[in-house]
């Protein structure tokens, strides 16, 4: 059964997202998933609940996403400048309160709920069926972040998503 749980979750909502198009708001249902996911935890007495508000693994490999981040960065960056340079600081230059925004607001409203559901949640509910997930636990982030992002993102995070799924 916790199988069952696990696919629906996890591999066929996030399919049945993608295959609703952008109609469906991502961060409403991320933030819908991840309440439930909260009071789980919460509920769970051997769960330490310090494991909610740390940034595990980030601090000893945030090298390994920062570098190839900053590229990626730098690259899409020169790509705009060259061919689309009106595009460069479009957003920031039309809706700077949007753009403050979501600069500020990013990492609560959606990286999160997204830790919370991707890797806390799924490391305590489905340990059972995986064990050692080093590799397993990366599995659901990309599958659960299909409809946001191309596959090339998607395997680039499956690869390189070491940090954030090794066990604190």
């Amino acid at each position: 059964m916790l199988l069952l749980e696990f696919a629906g979750l996890f591999f066929v909502m996030p399919s049945l997202l993608a295959w609703a198009g952008p109609g469906i708001q991502a961060l409403a249902v991320l933030w819908v998933v991840s309440i439930p996911c909260f009071f789980f935890l919460r509920r769970d007495p051997n769960f330490d609940r310090r494991a909610l508000w740390g940034a595990g693994p980030f601090p000893k490999g945030w090298t390994s996403v920062a570098i190839p981040f900053c590229g990626a960065a730098a690259a899409l960056g020169f790509a705009v400048w060259r061919w689309a340079p009106q595009r460069l600081f479009d957003l920031a230059a039309q809706n700077t309160i949007l753009w403050a925004l979501l600069l500020c607001l990013y990492a609560v409203l959606s990286v999160y709920p997204q830790g919370l559901v991707y890797r806390t949640f799924f490391e305590r509910r489905y340990a059972a069926l995986f064990g050692n997930f080093l590799v397993c636990a990366r599995k659901p982030y990309v599958e659960g972040r299909m409809q946001q992002v191309e596959l090339r993102a998607a395997r680039h995070l499956f690869l390189h998503g070491k940090p954030f799924a090794a066990q604190p």
